[in-house]
Formats: structure tokens, C-alpha cells, sequence
């Protein structure tokens, strides 16, 4: 109501204003107010058939058409689109937009195009300031700090300003200062309202004090031609006359000042053409064409300023100290150029000005999201993963690991800075995850494994690491006496010991024994016996909703030590480990082994809040780390193997356990005693034999003794010749040419010459009879 009151005294006082000049006998009006007042002379000046010139500048889109109304400004369109236009060039997906509304709201449709160019750029207005005209408000300065307040608990820093008048600009930039929001980090862009005042109204104190680093545009004006340089001379001349040469600093005219110049050069040729022509001097005016000092000077037929070619057209500029530097030129319709001379050559357009000096004080550009609060957990089962290192005092000193280099490698390759800070979080990742949700947190960066029920309150990035879930076991040797007995039955046994001398029960036997020891059997029965998880973890919920195991079958293990703690213990017989933690576990310990499928899962991603740009260029990063093998690398310096990888039962190291004595010593002493048993079973025959030969003649027990003594020990003389002989001619005769008789025949040739060599000695060996 207050506005709208404020709007209507305004309205009375210009229309009174506007009716004394028509009264007094005015034939034309050249009005320098604003655009909410210039709507009010121009319907008068409609009712009375006079023509109004309108020197403002940035006419809304909104305005209602006046009949008799002549604008020499270009609309906000091309302003705001070249806002955009900057905002895209420095990748910024989210801005805040501030602006001072009028009494009409005739400035919402300039922030809806606005808004629209964005998102053609891939931006987006994240929250509006919409400030009350500053003259209609009893204090100003508190209104201000109260909606910049607002302002910065906002995640995006960038602000640009895309309508204010000269007092709110003075309010603005000291209250933003105060509240912190023009240190590093922070990016400001204007709008040719405040641009335009830092040749007049803003003194360099100020600019210094209150807007280092703010980029601006404003209305490009060509100083090169003659007609300029002209009017730059005289205008300085009729300046020091009057203000003297202490205020050399405003003696260069602006835009203002041009348009002005020029709205008396289109009444003058409005005039003539309404002569020549016999028009009225409104059509007259609208008729006129030629190249002003503010830019081309042509109109529609609703009184509009035409866009000529190369026009709408911005200078960019950047404050630095007391004063700014000009950073390139924006040409509606080709973008922007480095240099003023290149517009009219159609150079290509450079995608990024620049060097520029942001608040606070860095060339590089900022990230527009100020300081990131970038929570990480503050207790792990792995601290390779993240690890957060206190001093003495119990301050953080540290974070480090897997996961927070990751992320900073990450940084590294977007094309703005990023400032963050990470906040270690004691308690469960759901809770840290719900930090973000409520907007406490601006992004979580761990081991957090991407859920479809998580996704649905925050954004993830791509998963720099594949996770799945998996069975971890505890592996028994099979190392048992009994073990010799189970490749076969007992009614194999039993034939087995009735035809030992079958060699090939004792290699068949042999080779089912060694398939058994090279696979270890897992003894495991998972049903009805307690598992361990993580505590902290989605694997509580995961092991009852979806393997269907009671809670009180679960028990929740922190750390890594835990784990072997628990096996040893009997407190579990299984551990379900997302895949990442299992390798680490397995390179750690012996003596485990992954066991059944494993359940896939999402991987582990960084978080941030919903809808958060930066994780889509956080996840391009990731992408291209991946494709560059950096993040192999940082696998390979954090844990010396691939993570990405699930372990295989079958390829598992534990289970490589070289085939020792101990594997065979039942084998070993089984064949052996069986031989020995055969050989002294045969040596107690011959043995009986000999003795009952020697009974039945008459000899002392030492004679009998002493000749069955000659006669072992004569047997094992001959067998012993009869080997080596074997041996000698295998030897030669493999030396020399073998034809096909020998082939055929040679082997059994020696083994008969041996035959009977073993038959005389035996018969040689025969002892004397005593009559």
C-alpha cells in the first residue's frame, strides 16, 4: 500500500509538471526522468499530441504502449543478455539476482527474460532480492542489510545486479561488506545503472572502500570519430568553466549526456523532415536516421530505437583501486570481443575475458559458491579411505586418504576455483547425509555408497569407485588325519587291499586326493549363524530387508580389527564387506575367503544437495580421471591394488597354500608301510623255506644261522650285479643306431640275459646237503 501510495504522489507531481510545460505553449518535451514517471508524461503529452522524448535509460519490456512517446535507449533485452552471457562464459550454473522494483512492477518482466536467457546457457536464478524503491523507505540501510542477509545464507555467491538506482547502490555494496559478501570467493556483477555511476555519483574512495573486484557493463560508445572527439572538447570546455578543473574527473561526458546531445539533433531533424515532408513533427522525428553520438539514431514505428548493426553493444569493465580497466566489448549477436577494434572485423568472439581481479583479491575464477562446507565421517572401518588427523588439542590438523584425494584431484580439473573446508561428523553416514539435506552440510566427500533412497534428498556425482556387496568367510584348512580316508568308500577300500598290486587304484586314488587338496572346501552353513557388518553403515538394513536375516542374528563390528576379533571368537561365522573393504581386508589377512554372489550396489560417490550443479561438473571430473588413469594411480598409492575389482573365491590368495609334507605324510607312510610289509612278507617266506631245507639235516643252530646269513647276503650281492649290468647296456645301447630289430627285440634280450642270470645264481646258491 505504501508503494503504491508513494507511486500516485509521484504520478500528481508529474503530471502537474508535465501540464505547465504543455500550458505554456511546449511543442516537444525531452524528459530525464525515470521510466515510472516517464509513463505519466507520456500519457499526457498522448492526450495532448505532443511528442516525448525519453532520455532513460533501460526501458522496461513491460511498458505500455504510448502513441507519442520516442525512446533513445535500447531495451533491457540486450543488457540482460549480455549478463547472461557472462555468466556462461565463467560456468556458473546458479546466480542470485538483485534488483529494486518500482511502484509499478514494471521491472519483472525484464528479470523473467532474464531468467530465460539463463537457462538457454544452461544457468539458473537461484533466489531473488527484489529491494522496494529506496525513497519510499524510512530507512534504507536496515531494509538493505536485511534482505542481503537473506541473501548470503544462499549456497551460489554470484550477484548480479540487474536494476538499482544511485541510493540503493550506495546502500548496497557497504552493507555487503559488512555481512562478508565481498571477500573471496563472492563475484559481483552491475548492471549499466550502477556502471554508468562510476564516473559521477561513485567517487574512487568508494569504489576502493566498498567494490573491488565488481564487473560491470556499460553502453558502448564509439570515441573514435570526429563528431565525438568534437563534442569531448567543447564539452570539457563548458565543464571547467563552470566546475573549474578540480573536478577533472567528471569532465568526460556520459551516455547521458550523449543521448541528450542527440535528442536535439532528432528534434532538428524532425523539424525539417516535418517541413519538407509536411508531416507532423511527431512523424518527422520517426523518420529521422543518421549516426548519433550515443550510436545509431533510427525508429519504429512505435517509437522504439532500432537496432542497428553492432548495436546493442557493452563495454566490460572491472574495478581495480580507485578506478577500472576495461576487460573486452559484447556485441548482440556475436559475444565478446578482447578488443574494440576487432567488432567490426568479425573476428572470432573469445569465450572468456579475463585476466579479472574478483573480490578478495584472486585472478582466478571464482567458483561462485563461496566456501564449501564439506562434511566428511570422522570415524571409518578403513581409514585409508578418509582419515581425519587431530593435533594435541584435539583440533583437526589433517584429512586425508583415498577419498579426499579424489576429490581434489577433482577440483583440479574444473574450470573454476573452489574453495571448500571439511567439517568432520561423528556419527552414522545416514545422519551426515541428512546434513545435506537440510542444507547444514553443502556436500559430504567419503566412502558413501550411492543409494537409490538416499539419491531421493541429495544429488550424487558419478561413483569414482564400484562397490558391491559380499560374503567375507573365515577358510579351515583342510589339513585333517582323516582326510586320507574320504576319497573313497569302504567297499573300495576293501577291493583296494585285496589287489594292491594294481598300481593304477594307487594313482587313481593319488590324483582324486590331490584334486581334493588343491581345492579347500569351505565348511560354512550360513543359515542360523550370526554375520557381522558394519554398525554405521546401510548393511544392517540391506542384510534384513533384502537376505531376510533377524536383527538379533547380526552383530554390528566398527573397525577393521574387529573383524578377525570376532572370527576368532565364534561371535560370527561370515561378514558381509562391500567389495572395496574386502580387498583391503583380504591384502591384510590371511586365512579368508569371499563366499556366494556378490549383491551390486551404486558405488561410492560424493554428495551434494539436490539439484546441485557442481555435481555434474564434479562427475565430468571424475569421467575424465578415470579416462586419464588417475584415480588407478591413486589406488595403486593408497592400497597397491585395484579396488574396483570384486574378489573371486577362486583367485583369492589365502587359499594358495603350497602343497607340503604335511599334505602327505598319511599317503607317504601308507605306500611305504605297504612295500615294507610285501618285501618282509616275501623275505619271511624265503626266509621259511631255507630254514626247513636245513632242518632236516644235521647241523648246530650257529651253522644254520651262519649259512642262511651267506645266503641273503649272496642274493643281494647278485641282485645288486644284476642291476648295474641292466643299467650298462641301456647305456649302450642307446649310443648307437637302433634298427628295427633291436627295437623290437633288444629289451627283452636283457631282460631274459637277466632272467637267467637270476635263475643259476639262485641255483648256484643252493646250499650243500650232509648225508
Amino acid at each position: 500500500m505504501g508503494l503504491r501510495e508513494e507511486g500516485k504522489r509521484k504520478k500528481k507531481k508529474k503530471q502537474n509538471e508535465a501540464k505547465n510545460l504543455i500550458n505554456w505553449g511546449a511543442e516537444v518535451i525531452v524528459s530525464t526522468v525515470p521510466w515510472p514517471e516517464v509513463d505519466t508524461v507520456a500519457v499526457l503529452g498522448s492526450q495532448a499530441k505532443i511528442p516525448v522524448l525519453s532520455l532513460a535509460a533501460n526501458p522496461p519490456l513491460a511498458l505500455a504502449r504510448r502513441p507519442f512517446l520516442v525512446r533513445l535507449s535500447y531495451p533491457d533485452s540486450g543488457q540482460v543478455q549480455c549478463l547472461a552471457d557472462l555468466v556462461k562464459s565463467y560456468n556458473w550454473r546458479r546466480v542470485i539476482v538483485l534488483y529494486e522494483d518500482d511502484a509499478y512492477g514494471g521491472i519483472s518482466a525484464t528479470i523473467a527474460l532474464f531468467s530465460n536467457y539463463l537457462q538457454d546457457v544452461g544457468s539458473e536464478i537461484a533466489y531473488s532480492v527484489a529491494f522496494p524503491p529506496m525513497d519510499s523507505l524510512p530507512d534504507p540501510k536496515a531494509a538493505v542489510r536485511q534482505e542481503l542477509d537473506r541473501a548470503r545464507r544462499q549456497l551460489p555467491k554470484v550477484y548480479i545486479i540487474v536494476h538499482a538506482s544511485s541510493l540503493l547502490t550506495v546502500h548496497l555494496f557497504p552493507e555487503a561488506k559488512k555481512l562478508g559478501m565481498t571477500a573471496q570467493g563472492h563475484v559481483w556483477i552491475t548492471n549499466d545503472d550502477i556502471t554508468t555511476l562510476f564516473d559521477s555519483v561513485l567517487t574512487p574512495s568508494f569504489l576502493s572502500s566498498y567494490m573491488q573486484g565488481v564487473v560491470g557493463i556499460k553502453i558502448y560508445v564509439n570515441k573514435t570519430t570526429d563528431s565525438y572527439r568534437d563534442f569531448h572538447t567543447k564539452f570539457r570546455q563548458r565543464y571547467e568553466i563552470s566546475y573549474g578543473k578540480e573536478g577533472d574527473k567528471y569532465a568526460d561526458p556520459g551516455v547521458s549526456a550523449l543521448r541528450a546531445y542527440d535528442a536535439l539533433h532528432v528534434i532538428a531533424c524532425g523539424a525539417s523532415e516535418a517541413v519538407k515532408q509536411r508531416k507532423t513533427l511527431l512523424e518527422g522525428i520517426l523518420s529521422c536516421k543518421f549516426i548519433g553520438l550515443s550510436g545509431p539514431i533510427s525508429f519504429r514505428r512505435d517509437g522504439s530505437l532500432a537496432e542497428g548493426k553492432g548495436f546493442p553493444a557493452f563495454e566490460v569493465v572491472n574495478i581495480v583501486g580507485k578506478g577500472y580497466k576495461e576487460l573486452g566489448f559484447w556485441l548482440k549477436g556475436s559475444g565478446f570481443f578482447s578488443g574494440e577494434g576487432e567488432m567490426g572485423l568479425g573476428r572470432p568472439v573469445v569465450d572468456v575475458l579475463g585476466p579479472v581481479y574478483w573480490p578478495g583479491g584472486p585472478w582466478r575464477v571464482p567458483g561462485g559458491w563461496g566456501r564449501l562446507r564439506v562434511g566428511v565421517p570422522a570415524r571409518t572401518s578403513f581409514d585409508q579411505f578418509v582419515k581425519v588427523e587431530h593435533d594435541e588439542t584435539g583440533k583437526v590438523r589433517a584429512v586425508k586418504g583415498f577419498c579426499i584425494d579424489v576429490f581434489k584431484e577433482t577440483l583440479q580439473r574444473l574450470k573454476y576455483d573452489l574453495e571448500y573446508e571439511f567439517i568432520p561428523f561423528d556419527g552414522t553416514y545416514d545422519e551426515l547425509i541428512s546434513l545435506v539435506t537440510l542444507k547444514e552440510l553443502d556436500a559430504v566427500v567419503g566412502d558413501v555408497t550411492i543409494l537409490a533412497e538416499r539419491s531421493a534428498y541429495v544429488t550424487f556425482t558419478e561413483p569414482f569407485l564400484g562397490s558391491g556387496l559380499s560374503m567375507l568367510i573365515r577358510v579351515n584348512p583342510y589339513h585333517k588325519t582323516l582326510m586320507l580316508a574320504k576319497p573313497f568308500s569302504k567297499a573300495v577300500w576293501v577291493l583296494t587291499f585285496t589287489i594292491l598290486i594294481y598300481t593304477g587304484i594307487i594313482i587313481c586314488y593319488t590324483a582324486t586326493l590331490s584334486s581334493i587338496m588343491t581345492n579347500q572346501k569351505v565348511e560354512l552353513m550360513v543359515d542360523h549363524r550370526r554375520v557381522g557388518c558394519d554398525g554405521d553403515s546401510f548393511v544392517v538394513k540391506y542384510l534384513q530387508d533384502v537376505l531376510g536375516y533377524k536383527q538379533e542374528m547380526i552383530e554390528k563390528l566398527g573397525a577393521a580389527e574387529n573383524y578377525p576379533k570376532a572370527f576368532e571368537s565364534g561371535n560370527i561365522t561370515a561378514a558381509y564387506l562391500e567389495t572395496p573393504y574386502l580387498r583391503l581386508f583380504l591384502s591384510r589377512h590371511d586365512g579368508y575367503a569371499v563366499y556366494g554372489e556378490t549383491h551390486r550396489l551404486g558405488g561410492f560417490g560424493f554428495v551434494f544437495q539436490k539439484g546441485s550443479p557442481i555435481a555434474a561438473d564434479i562427475s565430468r571430473a571424475i569421467l575424465e580421471l578415470a579416462e586419464d588413469g588417475i584415480l588407478k594411480q591413486l589406488e595403486n598409492k593408497w592400497f597397491f591394488f585395484s579396488l574396483s575389482n570384486c574378489p573371486s573365491p577362486d583367485n583369492n590368495d589365502s587359499q594358495a597354500d603350497s602343497l607340503s609334507l604335511d599334505h602327505f605324510w598319511e599317503l607317504f607312510l601308507f605306500t611305504g608301510g605297504t612295500s615294507t610289509t610285501v618285501f618282509l612278507l616275501c623275505v619271511a617266506r624265503l626266509l621259511r623255506r631255507k630254514l626247513n631245507a636245513h632242518q632236516q639235516a644235521d647241523a648246530s643252530p650257529r651253522e644254520r644261522f651262519g649259512r642262511v646269513w651267506r645266503f641273503l647276503m649272496s642274493k643281494i650281492r647278485k641282485l645288486w650285479r644284476s642291476m648295474m649290468f641292466w643299467v650298462k647296456n641301456e647305456a649302450q645301447l642307446s649310443s648307437l643306431p637302433i634298427t628295427s630289430a633291436q627295437e623290437e627285440y633288444g629289451s627283452g634280450t636283457i631282460n631274459n640275459v637277466e632272467s637267467e642270470s637270476l635263475d643259476n645264481d639262485l641255483m648256484d646258491a643252493e646250499p650243500p646237503h650232509h648225508g
